[in-house]
């Protein structure tokens, strides 16, 4: 049985590149061993002794797994090795429903999101059912494209009587175990009129949490996430405050398809609030690869004073600016959002701000689709194209 599991990671002997890894533990006999791979930065030979070499895993091909302890030479033996618990770039969301709502009737401005969010529970025990066919279905079959996401699309009630879809989805459950269909997050409900929503004055606290359903509903429907602001926090805050005003953006964006863009000074800041609060030194997390990638990208602008959230695709963009740094609290902001074309965007925004975004990889073109068919049947079938379409 499974003791549990200990996050490591090694540098290769030859470049100090870092190889994430896990090593199992059992709660009976453990066996030693040693793993013989090729560098992912150099290509070159090393060697990871690692205790129950067959039941540990890494994410990068492992050329060799040996019982018993490791005897060849000690030069390509990597001894550089930490283990962590760290989550730096975790991704966490959670649609809170109880805050002001973003997405509002466009006809008679009634809530939509608690009617949705009503609307799939009521039918979560179909959803989980046709779920779980599919995951069944896609680990027994090598035919299919591995779906970043499951998204489910729910009809939902409103006094304008022209009735809205709602767009919920989660990760693809590749790993056999589907999630709840209460923790699908909502990204889209049609009929709502966002321009309408977003422009006026706010709250810190509501322009927050608008970015917050902002990011969650991006990271379905969009290529790119960009973040653009001079300061995260102020400088009256604590550090603990600063801290946590860092990782609450930053626990929003996951760095494979977002870019973050500030001034040094706040760059300089988060590192030192880390180490004097956490007490982490982000260059050494820098050598072992686990500081936060968005922080580690370091784009930096000086000269600027705007603040501007978007969701780039080369179908279109969203965009959400205003007055409002990242920060909570009770005074007010002016904010706006609206759609616009990529060309405009980009010479609007993109070309002014003068900063290099690093590439990103493509979306998946595929994701699998709930939805409830003409005769009442609930349903999970492959699908191409965009998340939002109905």
């Amino acid at each position: 049985m499974v003791h549990g599991r200990r996050e490591r990671v090694a540098k290769c002997p030859h470049c100090a590149t870092p190889h994430p890894y896990t090593e199992v533990k059992f709660t009976a006999v453990n066996d030693k061993g040693w793993w013989g791979l090729d560098c992912c930065s150099c290509s070159k030979r090393f060697v990871i002794q690692v205790m129950n070499p067959d039941e540990s895993g890494a994410a990068y091909h492992i050329a060799e797994r040996h019982d018993g302890a490791y005897e060849g030479d000690p030069a390509i033996l990597a001894t550089a090795i930490v283990q962590h618990n760290l989550k730096m770039n975790e991704v966490r969301h959670r649609f809170d429903y109880g805050a002001k709502p973003l997405y509002v009737c466009g006809e008679v401005g009634e809530n939509l999101e608690q009617a949705a969010r009503a609307a799939l529970l009521a039918a979560a025990g179909d959803i989980q059912a046709a779920y779980g066919s599919a995951i069944t279905h896609c680990l027994a079959s090598n035919r299919v494209p591995e779906y970043e996401h499951v998204v489910a699309h729910v009809d939902v009630p409103c006094t304008c009587g022209a009735g809205h879809r709602a767009t919920f989805y989660a990760k693809f459950a590749w790993d056999g175990e589907p999630q709840p269909v209460d923790e699908f997050l909502l990204a889209d409900v049609s009929g709502a009129d966002l321009p309408e929503t977003l422009d006026g004055l706010f709250s810190k606290d509501e322009a927050m949490s608008f970015l917050h359903k902002l990011a969650i509903r991006w990271h379905l429907t969009v290529d790119r996430i960009l973040v653009t602001v001079p300061f995260v926090g102020h400088q009256y805050l604590k550090a603990a405050q600063k801290l946590n005003a860092w990782q609450a953006v930053l626990s929003l964006l996951d760095p494979r398809k977002s870019a973050f863009v500030t001034r040094s000074a706040s760059f300089t800041s988060y590192k030192k609030v880390l180490e004097e609060v956490d007490g982490l030194d982000h260059r050494l997390l820098a050598e072992y690869g686990l500081e936060n990638k968005l922080v580690a990208a370091n784009l930096r602008k000086q000269d600027f004073h705007a603040k501007f959230y978007a969701g780039m695709s080369d179908t279109g963009c969203e965009v959400f600016s205003g007055s409002a740094n990242l920060l909570k609290g009770p005074s007010l902001e002016n904010m706006s959002f609206r759609a616009q074309s990529m060309a405009s965007f980009k010479v609007k925004y993109l070309d002014r701000l003068g900063v290099a975004l690093p590439e990103v990889e493509p979306r998946c073109a595929y994701f699998a689709l709930i939805r409830q068919s003409e005769d009442g049947r609930w349903t999970c079938l492959q699908q191409q194209g965009s998340r939002i379409a109905a």
